[in-house]
């Protein structure tokens, strides 16, 4: 067993006073060492507390959820980040998943407290498929994954801003017209085996199949192309081993609850591979703090961090991850990280 008992009681101990500037609850800055409250502060921390089980998500539902809502413009009903590291479809998706942590129902025009007027832009087949056809789906299938599911995640966290048919139809289209057969995951003119681009892209189509009970189609050449971007040393990218080690281990994760026979001893291996080495990552205090406090959005680094590491648990059990409790992964919740 890893004993991942040091990490998880540092982020409530240690971690979480450095980046919390209060005096609400909720006014966490998205660095160490920043003075303003920030969008992926108070987003990611409310994952985080989450994921660990020390949010209080009723006695100061009020707090955390005023706090977020600073952040829409009230024309557009967009939730933007003073930061521009990420778009604001990814600010808006990943702020309104925060709000479901203390309400899961979000009817539009109460809470967020605008309204979505930009779902206008979004809210019938044509328009949608335009905007898919207008990301960039052969060289950054990241960006174009996070945006696309963005938008779908907003519409099914806020109800009544699309229509009911609108999600059937748009998992149909994208299981019909957007995965690559031959390697199971998204992009277009990408290699056969595929590559970490179309990985970090297919992801987050990935845990909204999950919300919504659905596999995504190709679930065997999607294992393949995985395994084959492992690296010798378990990670997939040395220089995003959070992130694409999280994306590539949950995706290997829910392959195996749809096809658990294929190549079973094969994914499990790759994931405890991966796991161990992020592991003695999270132990090192040095990377932890290179990891954590010195990058822009180091908050964020560490929601991918505790995600990755509650996945692990749940794919592979509380004897191989240990925790004081069984950690929650905030995906489970609602569909978007």
């Amino acid at each position: 067993m890893l004993d991942l008992r040091p990490f998880v009681r540092w982020i409530p101990a240690t971690f979480a006073p450095l980046v919390h500037i209060g005096p609400g609850p909720a006014d966490y800055t998205d660095r160490v060492g920043s003075t303003d409250v920030a969008l992926y502060g108070s987003a990611d921390m409310a994952c985080i507390l989450y994921s660990i089980d020390a949010l209080d998500a009723s006695g100061q539902a009020a707090a955390w959820l005023d706090t977020l809502s600073r952040f829409q413009d009230p024309r557009s009903g967009y939730l933007i980040s003073s930061d521009a590291s990420l778009s604001k479809v990814h600010n808006t998706a990943f702020a309104i998943g925060a709000m479901n942590l203390f309400n899961p129902d979000l009817p539009n025009g109460v809470r967020p407290p605008h309204r979505l007027e930009f779902a206008t832009n979004f809210d019938t087949p044509e328009k949608m498929t335009r905007y898919i056809k207008s990301q960039n789906w052969t060289t950054d299938v990241y960006e174009s994954g996070e945006n696309v599911i963005g938008l779908a995640s907003a519409f099914a966290n806020v109800s009544g801003v699309v229509p009911a048919t609108w999600i059937p139809w748009f998992m149909d289209y994208v299981d019909r017209t957007m995965v690559d057969s031959s390697s199971g995951l998204l992009g277009q003119d990408k290699p056969p085996a595929g590559d970490l681009d179309q990985v970090g892209g297919t992801v987050h189509f990935a845990f909204f199949w999950a919300y919504c009970k659905r596999h995504l189609p190709h679930v065997e050449k999607r294992v393949d192309a995985i395994l084959g971007l492992q690296q010798p040393n378990g990670l997939w990218d040395d220089n995003n081993p959070w992130w694409m080690t999280f994306d590539a281990t949950y995706m290997l994760a829910r392959a195996a609850a749809a096809k658990p026979q294929y190549r079973a001893a094969d994914v499990r291996h790759a994931v405890h591979k991966a796991l161990t080495v992020v592991f003695e990552r999270a132990m090192d205090q040095s990377l932890r703090e290179a990891d954590f406090y010195q990058p822009v959005l180091g908050v964020h680094n560490l929601t991918g961090a505790i995600s990755l590491f509650a996945n692990a648990q749940e794919f592979l059990g509380a004897d191989a991850v240990g925790t004081d409790c069984p950690l929650r992964l905030v995906l489970n919740r609602r569909p978007y990280i």
